[in-house]
């Protein structure tokens, strides 16, 4: 897929969940700002993660939702 930055890419989207509630992360693979040599698609269901994100609250009339940007994805260390 390239969606605006000119080269291949994958979108990959980390579904987050803790004790608060849950969330979508969107980790934008080459064209992302994911620093982090950790990528999305090298996590396993259940894996513990630290994340830096970016959120952009979306509102409108409609009300809308934040859509949350991975910039650095990191396994916790047990």
């Amino acid at each position: 897929m390239t969606r605006g930055c000119g080269k291949h890419h994958d979108l990959t989207v980390i579904s987050l969940e803790d004790e608060s509630g849950a969330i979508d992360v969107f980790d934008q693979g080459a064209c992302g700002k994911t620093t982090s040599p950790l990528r999305a698609p090298m996590l396993a269901s259940g894996d513990r993660v630290d994340l830096f994100v970016h959120v952009v609250s979306r509102t409108d009339k409609l009300g809308g939702s934040p859509e949350v940007f991975a910039l650095w994805i990191e396994r916790v260390q047990e």
